[in-house]
């Protein structure tokens, strides 16, 4: 009984006193904030809330849950709460810069009780990602160098840096616009994708000299474009290009050539003509000492016109020795002396040039006359006799081809310098004419004295030919004086005077009329200001009386005219100007009547770039003084004249001459128009471009009638080399870059060549083929430096010949000079402490430094390297070969003497690495010496 008691005695306490705690159930709870917008790269911060739901304190464990690649940078310490308290929990999370804006990233914060861990809580925060735009490009590799023709790809690697899908649009352009293909324009790419894009660049083949060109790769975001933004990245590829050159070069002489050839319709008023004209011209410099020149120009298809033989019909071979003598043939001309006419015509004319001895031979037809009837020979001798004198013979002789009659002329002419600018001139001629109406011989004379200084010149002459000499002077005796004197630096002073007769026998049947013409002029030149030209013009014609010998329809002569006139030039840049007044009285004295004379004229004409231009107009008025008469001339001329080149590839050729005239004379007018217009467009054709093949077209109406005519067709041109093959003058050098992995200094049949590779030749430069051979173009003979390029190769090569290279072309030589390439190579070791003597480096034995190591070549030092701190050394840049690496003993601390050999032989090869090349050296030990001392006694 008394135990039932205290049993439920005991059970009451229990009861009572644990009722609180069954009361108390722990409790969380945690509320995640509301979605949320982030950035890539960024730290946002999200704010949790942590409630204790329980009646009794309680401390939690945080744990947070990321997605891939995030992080946080908040601490999770514990947290304790009161019974019913919450707190904020700022949670700070690092956003990766790979974050894709179109996925939902979860970021879960756990919360667990301490008290029992079964109690627990978590939240979810939802974050999404902004949209983000960018994007890489990458180049390729790509050659540096092209050929011309030829085709290059790039590679672009574009990449998708943006955490979105996106589309690109890829933009390609060559800065010379040539032509690119570019398959593919636009494409998508999902976040952070990439893709290769190729790109073909067509090099034109008809480039002669090296370019450079710029190829602009340029990628943007569509997507990013739409929203205003500018996304996109570029890359600028540089490219050099290499002309094509021919290189078949000849030894020979070449002389620069032109034919052309013209096919036209030509069409007047009244009739049609077809009409080919041929062309060519080749010449040039055969030696240093000779040169020559062939020309033939001519219409060989269409209709004889008058006037037009001497356009179509000249052709012509010269050959000169420089200084020497000169030949032609075909259209040539001769000059013998002053009372002699000239020659010319179809023929030959030789001249020589000595330092005593000069001749001028003629031998063909005359064509001095409009006839054109005559053959003619002449010939021409000067003699220097001393240093101031000199003579001369002038023979010529001409024959008619149909009328039977002839001429001849024989002189002697002299001169002399008596001193520095005073030379004196004579000379006697006897000419002769016969024919089936007249025959007889006269004398000719000629004298002449000048005086010549820089500030005072003055020229006088006589001359005497009479009616039957043969000359350049017929029927005229007369004299003339001209002077010139600088008054002050700007301004000159001139006069010249001319007095002559043209009855020298006083023939009564004849009328003799004597001429004076007296002209007095200044010029002044000062700084910029226009060149002024003043002359006073006075010109005299009187005849005698007329005699019943002479007929009844001889009319005598009695004039006397009076002239000022005023010329002023300026000439700029690009422009020039000129201007014309002449003022006078023109008076007939027989039958007593004056006019009064004035003439204006300006002219301006000028350039600019590929235009020429010239417009003029003169004025010419005579009026009668006391007589009804009035003369009035108006002149406009123009000019334009245009050479355009590379319009659409064409070369355009303008030229456009016209004057306008109006005639006025007592009332009545006339007017006359006329023009020319020439206008020639051609296409350069061809490899070189040496072709030209185009549209002619030529209007005018200029002829005498002054019937229009049109001239249409079609133009060819070549331009060329004409050789000369028994004439050698230049030479070539070539030759090929290789490596030589042998080193015997020619190329074997497996060994590299590297073309592309730049070769100068002084200032002249080409490039090796895809067999590494390169050739210049033909040379004159000299001194030539030829090089090599080596930045252009790989690293690591050297040539094994010495470079520049000196070389000495010779007419007709062929140089061809290989240049072998070697890879260099190393040398490695160490000089060290052997204290055991034992030859070989222990890993107890130290280094020495500094110590100097030699690399010797045939007894001769080529390079030197020191040891470091660890005793070791390298030497590089070795070309294959034969050395001996020895060490400087002086180096060495004191009383250390060599365990190993001092100088060690060594053959390197073609890119090899040697090794191990070790010296030892030790300390000897100091000799121990023991003394002695004696003690006194």
């Amino acid at each position: 009984m008394n135990v039932k008691i205290i049993s439920y005695i005991c059970l009451s306490v229990l009861l009572i006193a644990g009722t609180p705690a069954f009361g108390a159930s722990p409790g969380v709870e945690v509320t995640a904030p509301a979605p949320k917008l982030v950035s890539p790269r960024g730290f946002p911060s999200l704010v949790f809330v942590i409630k204790n739901t329980a009646n009794t304190e309680d401390t939690f464990d945080l744990s947070l849950h990321l997605p891939e690649g995030w992080s946080s940078i908040s601490s999770m310490t514990p947290l304790t709460l009161e019974p019913g308290q919450q707190k904020r929990k700022l949670i700070t999370v690092s956003v990766p810069a790979t974050a894709l804006s179109n996925v939902t990233y979860g970021i879960e914060l756990s919360v667990t009780s301490q008290t029992d861990r079964t109690v627990k809580a978590s939240a979810r925060a939802e974050v999404r990602v902004k949209r983000v735009f960018g994007l890489k490009l990458t180049p390729q590799p790509y050659p540096k160098l092209a050929w011309a023709g030829e085709t290059i790809n790039y590679g672009f690697k574009i990449r998708n840096l943006g955490n979105g899908e996106d589309t690109f649009e890829v933009q390609a352009r060559s800065s010379r616009d040539w032509k690119l293909d570019l398959p593919k324009k636009k494409f998508v790419l999902g976040p952070y994708q990439d893709e290769m894009v190729k790109v073909a660049l067509m090099v034109p083949k008809g480039i002669m000299q090296e370019q450079i060109n710029l190829l602009s790769f340029r990628v943007f975001s569509v997507s990013a474009e739409k929203e205003g933004k500018d996304i996109s990245d570029e890359a600028k590829l540089r490219l050099k290009i290499i002309p094509v050159v021919e290189k078949k070069g000849k030894t020979y002489l070449e002389l620069p050539g032109s034919i052309e050839l013209q096919t036209l319709m030509v069409i007047e008023e009244t009739k049609s003509t077809p009409e080919t004209r041929i062309r060519f011209d080749t010449g040039g410099d055969l030696t240093e000492k000779y040169n020559a020149r062939l020309h033939f120009q001519g219409r060989f298809f269409g209709e004889e016109e008058p006037g037009y033989k001497d356009n179509f019909e000249d052709y012509f071979f010269d050959l000169n020795k420089k200084d020497e003598w000169g030949t032609t043939l075909g259209k040539t001309y001769a000059y013998l002396s002053p009372l002699t006419e000239d020659l010319s015509g179809t023929g030959m004319s030789i001249r020589t040039y000595g330092e005593r001895i000069e001749t001028t031979i003629f031998a063909g037809e005359n064509d001095a006359y409009e006839d054109n009837n005559e053959y003619g020979a002449g010939a021409n001798v000067k003699i220097l006799v001393t240093e101031q004198s000199r003579v001369g013979l002038t023979s010529t002789f001409i024959n008619g081809k149909q009328d039977p009659r002839k001429r001849g002329l024989f002189s002697v002419s002299g001169e002399h310098r008596l001193f520095e600018p005073l030379t004196l001139f004579g000379e006697v001629g006897y000419g002769f004419k016969k024919s089936d109406t007249e025959e007889g011989g006269d004398m000719g004379l000629l004298a002449r004295t000048e005086y010549d200084l820089e500030t005072l010149g003055i020229n006088a002459e006589y001359y005497r030919c009479p009616p039957n000499y043969p000359g350049y002077w017929k029927d005229q005796e007369g004299f003339r004086v001209y002077s010139r004197y600088q008054l002050v630096e700007p301004m000159s002073l001139w006069l010249n005077y001319h007095h002559y007769n043209d009855n020298v026998d006083d023939d009564p049947t004849r009328l003799s009329i004597t001429y004076d013409k007296l002209e007095l002029g200044s010029r002044l030149i000062f700084g910029d200001w226009p060149s002024v030209d003043l002359t006073w013009e006075l010109d005299k014609r009187k005849s005698g009386s007329a005699s019943s010998q002479m007929g009844e329809n001889v009319a005598e002569v009695n004039s006397l005219d009076n002239y000022v006139s005023l010329n002023l030039y300026k000439s700029f840049t690009c422009l020039t100007l000129a201007g014309l007044g002449k003022w006078g009285i023109e008076e007939q004295r027989i039958e007593n009547t004056k006019r009064n004379i004035l003439e204006l004229g300006a002219t301006a004409s000028g350039y600019y770039k590929m235009f020429n231009w010239m417009l003029s107009y003169d004025r010419s008025n005579r009026r009668g003084i006391g007589i009804d008469y009035r003369e009035t001339r108006d002149k406009i001329q123009y000019e334009l004249g245009c050479h355009l080149y590379n319009i659409l590839g064409l070369n355009v050729m303008g030229d456009v001459i016209g004057y306008n005239e109006i005639i006025n004379t007592n009332g009545s007018r006339a007017r006359t128009n006329r023009y020319d217009a020439d206008l020639e467009i051609v296409k350069e054709i061809g490899a070189r471009k040496r072709h030209e093949i185009g549209l002619k077209c030529e209007i005018d109406n200029i002829t005498e009638d002054m019937e229009r005519e049109y001239r249409i067709g079609l133009v060819w041109r070549w331009n060329f080399d004409t050789p000369v093959p028994w004439i050698k003058i230049k030479g070539i050098i070539r030759g090929q870059v290789f490596l030589d992995k042998d080193g015997n200094g020619s190329r074997g049949e497996n060994e590299k060549v590297y073309p592309k590779t730049r070769i100068t030749l002084d200032r002249t430069t080409v490039y090796t083929d895809k067999k590494g051979v390169f050739e210049f173009p033909v040379l004159d003979p000299g001194e030539y430096r030829l090089n090599v390029d080596m930045s252009q190769l790989p690293s690591g090569l050297v040539p094994s010949i010495s470079l520049p290279r000196n070389i000495s072309l010779r007419k007709g030589d062929d140089v061809f000079v290989d240049i072998p390439l070697e890879q260099i190579g190393t040398i490695q070791g160490a000089v060290f402490d052997d204290r055991n003597k034992n030859k070989q480096r222990d890993e107890s034995e130290d280094g020495l430094s500094p110590i100097r190591v030699i690399l010797l070549k045939n007894g001769k030092e080529v390079q030197e390297s020191f040891t470091d701190q660890q005793g070791r050394y390298i030497i590089t840049d070795i070309k294959p070969g034969d050395y001996i690496v020895k060490i400087d003993k002086e180096y060495l601390p004191g009383r250390y003497v060599m365990t190993t050999p001092e100088t060690i032989k060594i053959s390197v090869k073609s890119k090899q690495q040697i090794t191990g090349i070790d010296f030892g050296a030790y300390e000897k030990p100091r000799k121990i010496i023991k003394t002695f001392i004696k003690k006194k006694k």
